[in-house]
Formats: structure tokens, C-alpha cells, sequence
């Protein structure tokens, strides 16, 4: 049997052969864990590429939501799906606001009310409230809030804000004679010859109670189901003549669409600054909107041009495509050129009969 070897230098020479398989075996170790942290570094690159990606998605997202509103000069920043909350209204609905896009900037533009817009873009961040700023008059804020298309929701809850029944009443004659509707009333799209009667019947209460509405429109013409009779609603920017049967010059406020030839005339070249904003109402004015309405109704053709008419967004040639639809028809149609006479004769001197005869041609309109 071999004995070991303890000398000295075999002793050393052992030492320096475990030192070596140690540090093979370190660097073993410091490889493996290099190769681990090499992959975890490429793990954690990838991770951050990702993120970026997605945060850079995000943003494009962000900014393709993004859109810009100038009104009148004053730019506002809001993101389309916070306006699309309410798809019925002008701005919430994509193909009515794309009217008034601007290609070259890149943003929308309404030639509007600066401070009522910041009240009315409010109403849509916080989904439904709306509140008049102190500085803007009533009457100008309900003109943003009805071109600006809110809704029903949205007047009932700025009259009820308002207390509209009390300025209602102030404005009637001194008989006192108004109308409170209890019933639940319904819009109407379409009139019937007998519902056609019933807004002249409406008409002829109110002439005969010096009253003027100023804001005839389909909006505003609602039907009583429980009375089954037609109710009009809306009385914000009513007038009432004096006892000697005028109303005065006063400034000019309500839906124009449907008004007379004369009127529209007047705001033709009010546009163009030939007049000043003010305009004599004709006590026979209501009546020849509500005809129009019943035209627009009953033809066909006249509501396709009064929808497309709607959407132009130059005020000036839409009020001009207005006004010649209006004379293009009282010439091309005699029944309804018929009515417009009958109207005028009211302005000349009233007759009660003048409302029976006209509830009887109106049936012409309805022949086939």
C-alpha cells in the first residue's frame, strides 16, 4: 500500500490545484448567472418596447379623439366621445358637425356666443347640467341652447331654472288669458287636414288675444292625445300688442325658416347691414309660419329642401336658399299663393270669417 505524500512541497502543491478547481468553479457560477441576468436584460427591454408601443397607442388614440371647437375666435379642446354622449344634439352627431369643419385648421367653426358656449360645452363634461352664466341674457342663451340642438330636456330644465311661467305671464295682454296643459303632450312629424285646422284654431285664439309666439316651429306644435287636439307650447319669446293693435320695433328672436318672404327679406339685408336688428312683427306673422309648417308637411319635396337648408352653415346664404323657396313656391303653387292673400288681408283689417275661410282652402293643400 502507497503511503502519502506529506511533504511540504506536496502539501502546496494540493493547496494551489483546490484553489484552481474553486475558481474554475466560480467562473462557472459567474457565467451561468451572466447568461441569467443577459436574458432578464432582453426580457426587460422587450417589456419596455411593449410599453411604449402602448403608450404611444394610447396617445394616438388620445389625439385622434381630440377635437377643437372656435367659437368665433375662442378655441375649446374637448374629446368627441364626450360630446357623442348625446348623439341628437349638433354637436354630438358626426355628420350634422362636419358642416362646420374647417379642412385648413383643422377644427370646427360657429360663429356663435362665446360665453354661452362655455356653459353649453359644460353640458355635455358633466353629462347634463346646464346653467346660464350671469352675464348672458336669457333670450340669447335660449337662441345658443336651441341652434346648438340640446333638447327638450335641456329648455325644460333651464325654464324651470328660470321660472319661465312667471315671465310667461307678464308678457300676456291685460285680460290675463293663458294656457296651462296638464296633460302629457307628444311630438308630432307629420299634420293631418283636421290637425292643420286645429293649429289655425290655436292661432286664432292668440290673434285675437293680441299674442304673437314668434317661434312657430314643428318643435313647438305638440299634440294633447287625452283631448286629441293640437296644443302649442313654448312661449318664451312671445309679445302681446297694445290695445291700439301694435307691438313696436322690437329685436329680432325665434326661428326664421319659416317665416314670411317679407321678413326674411329684412334679414337678408340685415345681414349685410342695411338694417338694424329690429323688426315690426305683423300680427298675421304666426299665421304665415304655421302655413309654411303645413306646406313643409304636406309636400314632399319643400321638406327635403328645408332639410337640406337646415345644415348650411353660412347664415347668409342660408337664409337667401330660404327665402327663395319661400317665393319660388307662392309662385309655382296657387293654392298656397291663395292663402298668403288671405293672411295679408288680415294685416289690413281684421275678420273673424278671414280663419273660416282659410281652414277651408287649406283643404286644397291636402288634395291629391
Amino acid at each position: 500500500m502507497d503511503t502519502p505524500d506529506t511533504s511540504p512541497s506536496a502539501y502546496r502543491q494540493r493547496r494551489v490545484s483546490a484553489t484552481n478547481r474553486k475558481s474554475l468553479l466560480i467562473d462557472h457560477q459567474f457565467l451561468i448567472n451572466l447568461r441569467r441576468d443577459t436574458i432578464d436584460m432582453r426580457d426587460l427591454s422587450h417589456q419596455r418596447i411593449v410599453k411604449a408601443e402602448r403608450r404611444k397607442g394610447s396617445m394616438d388614440n388620445s389625439l385622434q379623439n381630440r377635437i377643437i371647437i372656435n367659437i368665433s375666435g375662442l378655441r375649446f379642446e374637448t374629446f368627441k366621445s364626450t360630446l357623442e354622449v348625446y348623439p341628437n344634439t349638433l354637436l354630438g352627431n358626426a355628420k350634422r358637425r362636419k358642416y362646420y369643419y374647417d379642412n385648413v385648421l383643422n377644427e370646427y367653426f360657429f360663429d356663435r356666443h362665446r360665453e354661452c358656449f362655455e356653459a353649453i360645452l359644460y353640458y355635455y363634461q358633466s353629462k347634463g347640467r346646464l346653467r346660464r352664466p350671469n352675464s348672458v341674457p336669457l333670450d340669447t342663451f335660449l337662441e345658443e341652447i336651441t341652434f346648438f340642438d340640446l333638447g327638450q330636456d335641456a329648455l325644460a330644465q333651464v325654464r324651470k331654472d328660470e321660472n319661465l311661467k312667471e315671465v310667461e305671464k307678464a308678457q300676456l295682454p291685460r285680460n290675463h288669458k293663458y294656457l296651462v296643459y296638464e296633460k302629457e303632450l307628444q311630438c308630432i312629424k307629420s299634420l293631418s287636414l283636421e290637425q292643420s285646422k286645429q293649429v289655425i284654431d290655436v292661432l286664432h285664439y292668440l290673434y285675437k288675444s293680441c299674442i304673437i309666439h314668434r317661434d312657430i316651429r314643428p318643435e313647438n306644435i305638440m299634440f294633447d292625445n287625452y283631448n286629441k287636439h293640437i296644443k302649442l307650447i313654448d312661449f318664451a319669446f312671445a309679445i302681446a300688442y297694445d290695445l291700439d293693435g301694435k307691438a313696436g320695433s322690437i329685436e329680432i328672436i325665434g326661428t326664421t325658416i319659416y317665416a314670411s318672404c317679407k321678413f326674411l327679406d329684412f334679414i337678408s339685408k340685415l345681414l349685410i347691414g342695411i338694417y338694424f336688428p329690429y323688426y315690426e312683427y305683423e300680427r298675421s306673422y304666426d299665421l304665415t309660419c304655421a302655413l309654411n309648417i303645413i306646406m313643409s308637411m304636406t309636400n314632399v319635396d319643400i321638406k327635403r329642401k328645408i332639410s337640406s337648408i337646415e345644415i348650411i352653415p353660412n347664415i347668409q346664404e342660408k337664409q337667401l336658399k330660404i327665402l327663395q323657396l319661400w317665393q319660388n313656391t307662392q309662385r309655382k303653387n296657387k293654392h298656397y299663393s291663395n292663402l298668403l292673400n288671405l293672411i295679408k288681408k288680415l294685416d289690413e283689417s281684421y275678420e273673424s270669417s278671414t280663419f273660416d275661410v282659410l281652414k277651408d282652402k287649406i283643404e286644397q293643400l291636402f288634395d291629391k
